[in-house]
């Protein structure tokens, strides 16, 4: 479907009795984006959204409650810096299948409304912390901020009662959030800090969002949203009305209307109220309007009926604000019929008090949809493919617009414009209708004196075709970029974007179109596939090399060195030969057009080295450069290179380095020749000026020192340095210097003297003279080579003396009876230690028993009285003291007794009998058992040699079985084991 407005805008207006009591402080109007503020309806493939909520609650909750009771905030942030905030979820329409990545949103409008304190700035107290609070100010994040945004209501919108006998004092704001929205997308929106006042005096208060967006798989809608401050206070039968007019319904089959509505005040407890829709056209017949939320007769009940989409808190009872969308029950078209264009509402109350701030309407609607695509072509006569090349300075561009008609309407007085820069040229064009054998239009160049320029093409009518593909018109036209300098240097952002409109008239109801600016392709995003692109074609210019090359200019960051006289006052001819002749210079950017300008004969004040202007190269120019004039500081580093070697007369060499001013330079020296060249040679000690001069004319003068030659020299301290090792593996020796020398920083190479295989080498750096130490040196003979700043170098040489370390292998070995035969060290029993080193001529031995007792014997006889574990730990040393050592720990056992854990009966003489080994032990007694407790076997022989596998002489099988152990151990204590061994044949 095709369609376009009846004319031009809705209307809605209010129309009032003379005997009712309702006060229309603001007039309801469309309210239009800021961005599109000529665009009153939108006439979209798409829709609209309301999302909102409460910021104040009863503190004793009910369903059904009027907000005469005790109102506290509500604060869902969990941010202790609000007072009040709540939350409600954005979520676009998937009709169709639309993506809500490809939703852009056209339009979205904060309110806030409540009723508090008369004064719209006032102080705010919660929790023992005071706040100002303003009514015009509310704060805002979206989904995935941390942070909020505080905004204000511009102009003081909508209306902010300045007394609470003056309309209840209930307040309604607006403020714009397009952009914001756009950017957040879907998600949790929270609102905080609206200007409320917690108390019992019928208080309420919190927000509503209205989102108009368009995602081209939707249907098509006229949407509408008006606003203003609707106050009704009822007081018997009276009703108000609500004209609207201006949409397109669809022409045929079931027309659907969406309405949105927010109100503030209205109770859940007061009924008598509503809001009705006339049936058909000037029937003065209403039908009373209502939804899943409220009924007929309390359509204003403190109900938020938005869809499925969740809020924070979600209460049925929001205590005062009423925001509802609903589908209107449009069965048969009895409320709204094919291609109607205009209905009224009407609404009153018997005894409620309640303001109507935003109406927002989405009307099923015709659809005109033009299609206009261009694509660039050939630059220079060849053909482009994929992205668009740069283009530069005298190119041809050839461009193709392609014209469809997708709808199902035709349209009237069909015409194209493209606009073009003045410093784009048109060549020629060919217009194709392909549906018109008779013509195919006339195309034209407007070019006039106010700066407008543009190419036209009258069409006229444009028609359905059958299938919707279907190409109706080519135009394809030709651009030249200029190559006159004065036209290029005006081109401020290095592009030329071309883009299109088409206009034209709805053929069924002769109103104009909205212009449908041109598309440039589709797209082929997995998210967006096929939708169409509606871009300009843009151009990048490579402008700068020409500019450079033909016209002498350069533009790229700028900065242009003058020499600044004493007076701080530059004249402008200094810099003005870097810019066309004529051109105007600016202290600020000059987008007042009578900002004050500078010619060349003038003088600018520059009171800082660096002095940001702006030219303009003709008075008429729109576009401005921005440059920077730099003072000419020419800056000189005395260098000194004095050859003189450790007081060693030497030749010298002094000069200067210089940076800044504007090469070449000259310089000028006091010696004895007044020197010309950048450095003298073979001079004295002592000073010498220089004057250095760019190409300018700007001067500076320095002087170098060139010094006598300082003495030089470094001790080593013998008594203070380590130069023998001791026998320690880790043991590094040390050297202590005395420095003496001025110029530091001084570097000391070590090296290693007579080490052919990995000789040590190493460096040290010292900041100051004095005496220093160098560390961690291996032993041998070293060189110390001590270099300062002046590269002057001295040696000597020093011998670090290594002690042979010990070079054996030690540990020990130990016996006794019992461990000889069972493994074991009993206490008060004789054990032998032997000491085992591989030589022992000039050693001496110290074994540490690990009970507090010592011996110097090579291999002793010990004995422990107690129990335990002991660690053992010999220590061998040579004659020069070097020593190794090697340690173990050993335990004693009081007596010994251990039970296997398995035995194999299988009559080789291994393991054939299960029997505990023990030593120290006495009163044995041991019984084996099956798993069922059955006795197996019983011995208190010592000596039995246990049991043989058998049971009544029959062997018993593989498996688990249970033993039982009494016995004396050697201090007379009776002890007692039990436990499972296998028995494995």
């Amino acid at each position: 479907m095709n369609r376009q407005f009846l004319i031009g805008i809705v209307t809605l207006f209010f129309s009032l009795n003379e005997s009712s009591f309702s006060q229309v402080s603001v007039d309801f109007r469309h309210r239009t984006s800021l961005e599109s503020p000529l665009r009153s309806i939108y006439s979209i493939n798409g829709d609209f959204s309301m999302i909102g909520n409460t910021n104040l609650t009863l503190q004793n909750y009910g369903d059904n409650l009027m907000n005469d009771g005790m109102m506290v905030f509500v604060d869902v942030d969990s941010d202790p810096s609000t007072f009040n905030s709540s939350s409600a979820f954005l979520e676009f329409s998937k009709e169709n299948g639309a993506n809500s990545s490809c939703t852009k949103v056209l339009f979205a409008g904060l309110y806030w409304s409540g009723r508090g304190p008369s004064d719209i700035i006032f102080n705010n107290s919660n929790n023992g912390v005071n706040r100002q609070f303003d009514k015009r100010k509310l704060k805002i994040k979206g989904p995935g901020q941390q942070n909020y945004i505080e905004l204000e209501a511009l102009d003081n919108e909508i209306r902010y009662p300045e007394s609470l006998n003056d309309e209840l004092g209930l307040f309604v704001g607006f403020k714009e959030v397009t952009t914001l929205v756009r950017d957040w997308g879907e998600g949790e929106y929270t609102v905080a800090d609206i200007g409320l006042l917690e108390g019992t005096n019928y208080h309420y208060g919190g927000w509503g969002m209205v989102i108009v967006y368009e995602n081209p798989l939707m249907k098509k809608r006229d949407v509408s949203v008006f606003d203003g401050y609707a106050f009704v206070r009822g007081q018997g039968s009276n009703s108000f009305d609500i004209p609207v007019s201006g949409f397109s319904a669809a022409d045929v089959g079931e027309v659907k209307v969406k309405l949105g509505v927010m109100a503030g005040e209205g109770d859940v407890g007061a009924s008598g109220d509503y809001l009705a829709i006339e049936t058909g056209i000037n029937t003065n017949n209403f039908e009373r309007l209502s939804h899943g939320g409220n009924d007929n007769n309390n359509f204003f009940n403190s109900s938020i009926y938005t869809g499925v989409n969740s809020r924070n808190p979600y209460l049925k009872n929001n205590t005062g604000m009423d925001i509802s969308v609903f589908e209107l029950d449009n069965q048969g078209n009895r409320l709204i019929q094919n291609n109607q264009t205009s209905t009224k509402f009407q609404y009153g109350s018997d005894w409620d008090v309640y303001v109507i701030y935003n109406i927002t309407m989405a009307i099923d609607a015709n659809d005109v949809k033009a299609e206009t695509m261009h694509e660039f072509l050939t630059k220079n006569g060849e053909p482009v493919e994929n992205e668009i090349p740069e283009v530069n300075p005298g190119d041809t561009l050839e461009i193709l617009t392609t014209i469809k008609n997708k709808g199902d309407i035709a349209i009237d007085k069909t015409r194209i414009e493209i606009p073009l820069p003045q410093w784009v040229g048109f060549l020629n064009a060919e217009p194709n209708l392909i549906f018109n054998e008779k013509s195919n239009g006339n195309y034209y160049l407007v070019d006039d004196e106010n700066q407008e320029k543009y190419i036209g093409w009258e069409i006229g009518e444009l028609p359905v075709p059958e299938d919707s593909e279907d190409v109706l018109g080519t135009f394809k036209y030709s651009l030249v970029i200029t190559e006159v300098c004065d036209e290029l240097v005006l081109i401020c952002n290095n592009e030329l974007s071309i883009d299109g409109l088409l206009y034209g008239e709805n053929s069924l109801t002769q109103t104009s179109l909205d212009p449908i600016p041109f598309i440039q392709g589709y797209s082929q995003s997995t998210e967006c596939m096929n939708l169409p692109i509606g871009e300009p074609l843009v151009f990048m210019l490579e402008l700068d090399e020409f500019l450079n090359d033909n016209c002498g200019i350069n533009f790229e960051n700028l900065e242009i060195q003058v020499c600044v006289p004493p007076d701080n006052n530059l004249m402008v001819s200094e810099f003005s030969n870097s810019f066309p002749a004529g051109s105007l210079f600016y202290l600020n950017p000059p987008i007042d057009p009578d900002e004050p300008f500078y010619i060349e004969s003038q003088y600018v004040p520059m009171p800082t080295n660096k002095l940001t202007l702006y030219t303009k190269f003709t008075p008429e120019a729109e576009c401005y450069r921005e440059f920077k004039v730099v003072s000419s500081e020419i800056v000189i580093e005395p260098v000194v290179i004095n050859t003189n070697s450790c007081e060693e007369a030497g030749e010298n060499e002094i000069g200067v380095l210089v940076s800044g001013g504007v090469q070449p330079y000259s310089y000028v020296w006091d010696d004895f020749s007044n020197a010309t060249s950048p450095t003298l040679k073979a001079i004295e000690a002592g000073e010498y000026r220089v004057t250095v001069t760019d190409s300018l004319g700007c001067s500076v003068q320095g002087v170098v020192s060139l010094p006598e030659p300082s003495p030089f020299s470094f001790e080593i301290l013998e008594l203070e340095s380590n130069l023998e090792l001791d026998c320690d593996e880790e043991g590094l020796g040390s050297i202590v210097i005395d420095v003496e020398g001025e110029n530091s920083p001084f570097v000391v190479d070590i090296v290693e003297e007579y080490e052919d295989d990995f000789p040590y080498t190493g460096q040290i750096l010292l900041t100051e003279g004095g005496r220093h130490q160098i560390t961690n040196l291996p032993g041998g003979t070293f060189s110390l080579y001590l270099k300062d700043s002046k590269e002057c170098v001295i040696s000597k040489m020093v011998e670090i003396e290594e002690v042979v370390q010990l070079d054996r292998q030690v540990s020990f070995s130990y016996y006794s009876d019992s461990y000889i035969s069972n493994q074991v060290l009993y206490q008060n029993t004789e054990i032998q230690f032997i000491s085992e080193v591989d030589l022992s001529e000039g050693l001496t031995y110290y074994w540490d028993f690990g009970n507090g007792q010592e011996s110097n014997q090579r291999n002793p006889l010990f004995q422990y009285n107690e129990k335990g574990q002991y660690l053992i730990k010999l220590i061998v040393r040579d004659e020069f003291g070097c020593e190794i050592s090697f340690e173990e720990l050993i335990e004693i056992n009081e007596s010994f007794l251990r039970v296997p854990t398995a035995f194999s009966p299988s009559g080789d003489n291994i393991n054939d009998y299960f029997f505990p080994v023990f030593s120290r032990v006495s009163n044995i007694q041991f019984w084996v058992f099956n798993r069922w407790g059955e006795l197996f076997f019983f011995t208190d022989d010592p000596s039995s040699k246990g049991w043989d596998g058998n049971h009544n002489g029959q062997k018993v099988p593989n498996g688990r079985y249970a033993y039982k152990l009494i016995y004396t151990d050697m201090n007379g204590i009776e002890k007692q084991e039990k436990g499972g061994f296998s028995l494995i044949r």
